[in-house]
């Protein structure tokens, strides 16, 4: 058949094969509406004709689940879920009245990671692992500290890139915030898979987080914050991430 490999085709039939004549003429009889019907079943093998039934709606399945992913717009998707984030993140903050949702572990896998840099007093990188964790660290930069990040989302500020596996990357800088007082930017990589439970939700799979205080940014930057990573880079990023290590940071 047209779009399947021969060990696509294999397997269906040896499937197939597990299932004896009588169970297999049930089964075409429910796929096909009875419409199988041959004149003569003594020539008839129905094991011919339920591995072209099966063949043809793998290819369906597959055709659809292609169509499925040309038609996500990974740009869309970045913008949609940094507006969600940080807009909930944000609401976090004592100083803006009542969060506006509830925040916790259940956005994020329970094996996220996160990677903090920062660069304001001091200078340091750590690392949290696991949902709870995360989701605290996080929620502490807003409540706790009382930060406000400001996202830049037009074409400089957000960038996002998808990786052959499924995970989305998306890349955002913004500038960070107590109150009136801008403090510097920030720079934050997120790594997003798609939750086969619930249709059209994204969890969060990894963080990579720089925040680099005024004092430490070079002339002009403060006013311009944007993406230092390309699409190609976001790919080659979670490569390295995800199979040799964390990354290491430079100062800017």
């Amino acid at each position: 058949m047209t779009g399947l490999s021969y060990t696509e085709m294999e397997g269906c039939r040896n499937l197939l094969s597990l299932l004896d004549n009588d169970e297999i003429m049930a089964l075409c009889d429910t796929i096909t509406n009875r419409l199988v019907q041959p004149e003569d079943r003594q020539g008839f093998n129905p094991l011919n004709v339920m591995s072209k039934l099966l063949l043809v709606s793998f290819r369906k399945f597959k055709e659809k689940e292609e169509k499925k992913a040309e038609k996500v717009d990974f740009r869309r998707l970045g913008e949609e879920f940094c507006q969600w984030f940080f807009e909930l993140l944000n609401s976090q903050n004592p100083l803006l009245g009542p969060p506006q949702d509830e925040w916790g572990p259940q956005h994020f896998w329970h094996d996220v990671k996160l990677r903090f840099y920062y660069n304001t007093s001091e200078q340091n990188v750590i690392d949290y692992h696991g949902a709870e964790i995360v989701s605290l660290r996080l929620l502490s930069l807003v409540k706790e500290e009382y930060l406000f990040l400001s996202p830049n989302l037009d074409s400089h500020g957000l960038k996002c890139a998808a990786s052959p596996h499924g995970l989305v990357m998306v890349g955002v800088a913004g500038t960070v915030h107590r109150g009136n007082t801008c403090l510097g930017i920030f720079e934050q990589i997120f790594g997003l898979i798609r939750c086969p439970f619930v249709e059209n939700t994204w969890k969060i799979k990894f963080i990579n987080l720089r925040i680099i205080g005024e004092s430490s940014l070079a002339p002009g930057r403060l006013m311009k914050p944007a993406i230092t990573f390309e699409p190609s880079d976001l790919e080659a990023f979670y490569n390295v991430n995800t199979l040799c290590g964390p990354v290491k940071y430079n100062s800017m």
